[in-house]
């Protein structure tokens, strides 16, 4: 028996040094790479969750950027004619610009011959709306550079305009003077948009 026991301890001693001494190490290096591993996970598990936020947020940047255009597009475009304030505003860049209006026209064709329908998002979700269109006749008086300056205003203004037409002639009795420094008449066909 003794015998026996004596193999038993050589055994478990033989089993604690081999563990001791290689297990162990190995067991060690196990552990820090399942640490390793554990990580990693964690680290796609974070990537993942950001890609989707950054996605959501893409989308969300997006919607916000299109409703932001969409709403200038507006801004500039009044719900109807509003020919009081239109009038108010011509005045003003005329004048702004040494200009006198000397007569103003609209013309009703043009209104309701020109209509568009707008659609913000190119499918079923997008905004849409009728954009409709006046036209105006405006007679101007002042010299050419008083002129030029008018139409760099109307291109700049808030107010959407388009200049179809212009003409200009030059006053009665001003025949030898210089056509650019010269009173003038000018006739400019506008047209302006509206919702």
């Amino acid at each position: 028996m003794n015998r026996r026991l004596f193999i038993f301890l050589i055994s478990v001693l033989i089993l604690a040094v081999w563990l001791w001494g290689f297990a162990w190490p190995e067991w060690r290096v196990f552990s820090s790479k399942w640490e390793g591993v554990k990580i990693a996970k964690d680290s796609l598990t974070e990537t993942k969750a950001l890609r989707e936020r950054l996605a959501a947020l893409s989308a969300l940047y997006q919607n916000k950027e299109k409703a932001e255009e969409l709403e200038r597009i507006f801004f500039a475009l009044p719900q109807k004619e509003d020919i009081p304030g239109l009038l108010v505003n011509l005045e003003a860049l005329a004048s702004k610009n040494g200009l006198v209006i000397k007569s103003v026209g609209f013309t009703e064709e043009a209104k309701k011959a020109t209509a568009a329908v707008v659609n913000s998002g190119g499918g079923a979700s997008g905004v849409s709306a009728v954009v409709k269109s006046l036209g105006i006749n405006l007679v101007l008086s002042g010299d050419y550079s008083s002129f030029a300056n008018f139409l760099r205003s109307v291109e700049t203004s808030l107010r959407l305009m388009d200049v179809e037409a212009l003409s200009f002639q030059q006053a009665r009795g001003n025949t030898l003077g210089d056509p650019l420094t010269e009173a003038s008449d000018f006739s400019v066909d506008l047209k302006v948009y509206y919702r």
